[in-house]
């Protein structure tokens, strides 16, 4: 296990140290250890002679490592040699050229053939960096006719590996075999390619479809008509995951054909904003909108592009909106290079201009803030006298716009792009922009617009409003469903035992709780009605002459138990009202009557005791 570290250890420290020190510890530990008796100790050594035949140079690569990378190819554990076909497009490309071909080709040949499943999975992986990395001449047809093989569903190799993605492998490296063999030898590569387009894993095909702008480069407008404009335009009809390949190279590829057949792909790139909802083909057209605006004519580019670049800038996505604004100026630079000056009213620029400053009285702060955002990018590219003639004037109004993040986008323009520019920092314009960016009232427009230290003042908060003092003896009127706030100190509290009542009725007469206001008087009268249903008095020990009597005795009970109910609180002069089970209330003067008595034998002895 401790030789395993160190091997992986002195194998990371290669490509960091210097050659000298390499030399001097690395290699020969490292020779060393590939010769160690345990297999796993070789494994590790032969993945990290890539590296280090990197890290030492070619001519003591091949003096000292070739010789053990061949000894290692030929282990008798298959782990060993699969190792080493993986290190070795590594160390292909830090050898010379004629030593490529003569030693390592029938070495991959031999490992081609291994008696090992995973060996052969892993020599057919490594077959198309380890070609890319020859010269053309080193590479016979015999050579290239293994690689193209890959793509074949029935390649023997494939057989006992469906699942090692060989048919991706080589779609992968097919354009770095491509370059490698040049176009002249493409008739020996087109079968292969027609058989990845039609793969039926779409990550085959997507592969393919990023890479058809090289295979363009590299093959020529002639070639290129020919081979892949068919699969060009099948893949623009594929999926999605397929479709977006070509889609972001759309441009370079677009820049390898001749004019004649490019031109046919104007109204498919307009088209590709409306025939899907996913944001991202817009927003890949959006990064090329600079690079495909010179590919075409400048009258069919004015009349499709230039809408379309003004409909991504004001896309409902932020990020093609972005990505839009950026270029729209490189764009109408690259259209109206020879415009005349100043424009013309029907000028298609000049019309441009103005729909853009409409931009700038639009009821909408987003919309204004993209006018700013189309103006940045326009301010940089296009000649100074259009912005002064077409855009400063909605650019000094936007500037004292009401929204901050309006004027924190000004700010931004005024100190980057406006006030470096020896045309437009003297302008009266730009003057009285800067003036009011700088005495404006947000700390995002400051720090904006002044220079990098400006501290500005911190936001100051309102002090908070005095907070309300209610009157202590004031209750809520809504409590009370009354119209006037009730005071608690409202009413008297009489005790039962020590004070008969002053109407003349004895100790038999009922102790009271006298109102000694009018609206304590009114609070029998509400809560009788209210709560006499739900809490019906303890009729059971009373009599009465008649029905009467009995009704004008409840309502006192039904007032005791409202007030008990409403939690009257502390008095204006510091006490508590008793409890309900302490008090006794007495009915009204106007419902008390001298015949309003209870018998003595029902009440149990009559006076306060018996009641």
């Amino acid at each position: 296990e401790n030789r395993v570290v160190a091997t992986q250890l002195l194998g990371s420290l290669a490509p960091v140290v210097s050659a000298e020190l390499c030399c001097q510890f690395v290699l020969p530990e490292v020779i060393s250890l590939a010769d160690d008796p345990v297999f796993r100790v070789r494994k590790v050594a032969a993945l990290k002679l890539g590296g280090l035949t990197a890290a030492v140079g070619a001519e003591l690569a091949q003096a000292r490592l070739l010789s053990v990378y061949e000894a290692l190819a030929a282990d008798e554990i298959w782990g060993v040699r699969k190792a080493c076909v993986e290190s070795l497009p590594e160390v292909a490309n830090a050898l010379p050229v004629d030593v490529r071909a003569e030693r390592l080709v029938p070495l991959l040949r031999s490992l081609y053939e291994d008696g090992s499943r995973w060996v052969r999975i892993c020599a057919c992986q490594a077959l198309g960096p380890f070609l890319a990395a020859l010269p053309s001449d080193a590479i016979s047809p015999e050579l290239l006719s293994l690689f193209t093989q890959l793509a074949a569903p029935a390649n023997p190799a494939r057989a006992d590996a469906a699942d090692s993605d060989i048919a991706y492998f080589c779609a992968f490296y097919l354009p770095g075999v491509a370059q490698a063999v040049g176009a002249s030898r493409w008739p020996e590569l087109a079968e292969a390619f027609r058989t990845l387009t039609t793969n039926m894993q779409w990550k085959v095909r997507r592969t393919l479809s990023c890479a058809m702008h090289e295979l363009a480069s590299i093959l020529g407008s002639e070639l290129t008509e020919s081979e892949l404009v068919p699969t060009f335009d099948y893949f623009l009809k594929d999926l999605d995951e397929v479709k977006v390949g070509v889609v972001a190279s759309i441009a370079p590829f677009l820049r390898a054909l001749s004019p004649e057949a490019r031109h046919k792909y104007l109204g498919a790139i307009v088209e590709m904003r409306a025939e899907t909802d996913n944001w991202r083909f817009r927003h890949t057209l959006a990064l090329q909108l600079a690079d495909i605006g010179p590919l075409f004519p400048r009258e069919a580019a004015v009349e499709s592009l230039v809408p379309l670049a003004l409909d991504l800038a004001t896309d409902s996505v932020a990020e093609v909106r972005i990505a839009a604004m950026a270029k729209v100026g490189a764009l109408l630079a690259s259209l109206f290079a020879d415009e005349p000056r100043p424009l013309a009213d029907a000028s298609p620029l000049a019309a441009f201009l103005r729909m853009v400053c409409n931009m700038a009285s639009s009821a909408s702060c987003h919309r204004r803030a993209n006018c700013v955002q189309i103006c940045t990018s326009l301010v940089a590219d296009l000649p100074p006298q259009l912005t002064r003639e077409h855009l400063l004037a909605e650019l000094a109004t936007l500037a004292e716009d009401r929204v901050p993040n309006v004027r924190l986008l000004v700010a931004r323009l005024t100190k980057e792009l406006l006030l470096p520019s020896a045309e437009l920092a003297s302008h009266p314009l730009v003057a009285r922009m800067a003036e009011a960016l700088r005495a404006d009232s947000d700390r995002d427009v400051l720090l904006a617009i002044h220079e990098p230290g400006f501290e500005p003042a911190p936001y100051r908060a309102k002090p908070p409003p005095p907070p309300r003092q209610p009157a202590a003896a004031e209750r809520p009127a809504s409590l009370l469903g009354l119209e006037h706030p009730v005071s608690s100190g409202g009413f008297e509290v009489f005790d039962a035992d020590a004070e008969s009542d002053p109407s003349g009725g004895g100790d038999t007469q009922d102790p009271v709780l006298a109102a000694t206001s009018g609206q304590g008087a009114a609070i029998g009268s509400v809560f009788s009605t209210s709560l006499e249903e739900l809490h019906p008095p303890p009729t059971d020990s009373l009599t009465a002459a008649d029905g009467d009597a009995v009704e004008d005795r409840q309502k006192p009970w039904l007032v005791a138990s409202a007030m008990a109910r409403l939690d009257v609180g502390v008095r204006p002069d510091g006490t508590r009202p008793p409890s309900l089970g302490s008090i006794a209330v007495a009915p009204q003067a106007a419902a008390a009557t001298e015949g309003d008595t209870v018998a003595e034998g029902e009440a149990g002895g009559g006076g306060a005791e018996g009641r």
